[in-house]
């Protein structure tokens, strides 16, 4: 953990911090290669700079950047709507608008040379996830599931990272 704005310890307490949008909430580094992941709420990518949106200005709810030594960073995006369309039978699909969304983020969002940069986009809604290629989902988060929305966020990290696990210590933030 080279960064964390998620919380801070004082005598006897914990206190748990909003970071200010656009600002990273947490950096991580791999000591051994400098390789980084870096998470931010509200990150916006505006019409210029070395990661642009090519239409208009993006921002997304989470970006997570991932940021290998002598490579152009790549992105997950997380856009929590929480809202879905319901159907007769109480069970529902995600609204249009988010998903499209999450299209439009995955196509706008570039970098250097304006090369695709978004390796995975996703709304989450109170529903079943629903995989939309291997770039975009809408990624179900039930409270009756907890675990399903960490084990599908998990599996797009994984795929991104090209590891087989993905793991953060649950005291990394203490150690900060």
């Amino acid at each position: 953990v080279i960064h964390q704005r998620v919380a801070r310890r004082v005598p006897g307490a914990l206190f748990v911090e909003v970071a200010p949008h656009g600002q990273p909430l947490v950096e991580l580094r791999n000591a051994a290669t400098g390789d980084a992941i870096i998470v931010t709420p509200q990150r916006s990518f505006g019409t210029r700079g070395e990661y642009h949106s090519v239409s208009l200005t993006q921002r997304p709810d989470v970006t997570v950047e991932v940021r290998r030594h002598g490579q152009e960073s790549e992105f997950v995006l997380f856009d929590p709507k929480y809202k879905l369309v319901a159907d007769d039978e109480g069970s529902g699909t995600p609204v249009k608008a988010d998903v499209d969304k999450m299209h439009a983020y995955r196509d706008a969002i570039r970098g250097r040379d304006n090369a695709h940069v978004v390796r995975f986009a996703a709304t989450i809604y109170p529903g079943q996830s629903i995989w939309y290629g291997q770039e975009a989902a809408a990624l179900g988060a039930q409270p009756e599931r907890p675990g399903a929305f960490v084990d599908e966020a998990r599996s797009a990290l994984r795929r991104v990272l090209g590891v087989t696990t993905v793991n953060v210590p649950m005291g990394a933030a203490d150690e900060a």
